[in-house]
């Protein structure tokens, strides 16, 4: 898989992250190193073992979680260890809060997610709708808690995924499209912050003015810099040139890893 496309998502099995504070959709990681890192870093209070899934009827089961809010940033923390139990469901499932409010409902086929699965807030307000295949989610919206859309994500029949953020006004925060192989970020003004084209292996952040703060190019299929980088001030005057060599250690959004600077008199 290409790094590039790693900076929104990463695609070895998908979830939306369930923190409120995240800006942009992010999605986790659930290979078993991944899980076993966050299990294993989980206070002892909360380890899943403490927690029973308890049948209700012969094709669901229930839940009670204390601390929903807590343990659910990230579906590593609960929801995907849950299909890691010896009991893993099969049917229905809903988790409830200590106040016994309904958090989570999903259908589960052989412990793999398969159908609609629903998030909601303490207040009841929904706060995200996926929709999965066999383990594999193919369609995500989630809310504020206002109702208004913070985040999709869709997967094309022929397997091309496509992102969106947006701030509670509404204005998009990021857009990733994985056909066309490009990402944008927003300020909450409309101006573009970031693009980056994997396809070209180029990128450009401006100013929230809209004016370019810096552009340079990308090693194909990673994360570094290479050639030269340019900065400008918010007025579109070059402050500096960094020069990088193939191979070097700098990610593509920060400096390091340059073996040369030309400075510009006045730029500031």
């Amino acid at each position: 898989m290409k790094p590039g496309i790693l900076s929104l998502i990463v695609l070895l099995s998908l979830q939306v992250v369930k923190a409120q504070s995240h800006d942009t959709l992010q999605l986790a990681d659930s290979s078993n190193s991944i899980a076993a890192f966050i299990a294993s870093n989980i206070p002892a209070k909360y380890k899943l073992v403490d927690f029973k899934i308890n049948k209700t009827a012969s094709d669901s089961s229930q839940i009670q979680l204390h601390n929903f809010d807590s343990l659910n940033v990230g579906e590593a923390c609960f929801v995907k260890r849950i299909i890691t139990l010896p009991n893993k469901p099969d049917g229905e499932l809903s988790i409830m809060d200590e106040n016994m409010n309904q958090r989570y409902h999903a259908k589960y086929q052989n412990g793999d997610r398969h159908g609609n699965e629903f998030y909601w807030y303490e207040s009841g307000q929904a706060e995200c709708i996926n929709s999965w295949s066999f383990g594999t989610i193919i369609k995500s919206e989630c809310f504020y808690e206002t109702g208004t859309l913070r985040s999709s994500f869709i997967e094309s029949p022929s397997g091309q995924k496509m992102l969106r953020s947006y701030y509670p006004n509404g204005q998009l925060i990021s857009f990733y499209d994985e056909e066309r192989q490009i990402e944008y970020t927003y300020f909450d003004n409309g101006n573009i912050q970031t693009q980056r084209d994997d396809r070209k292996n180029s990128y450009l952040e401006n100013y929230p003015n809209g004016s370019i703060k810096t552009k340079g190019k990308i090693q194909k299929d990673q994360w570094k810099r290479k050639g030269k980088w340019y900065y400008y001030n918010p007025k579109g005057a070059l402050i500096k040139v960094l020069f990088y060599k193939k191979g070097n250690s700098g990610w593509y959004k920060a400096e390091a890893g340059w073996y040369k600077k030309k400075e510009y008199q006045g730029g500031s």
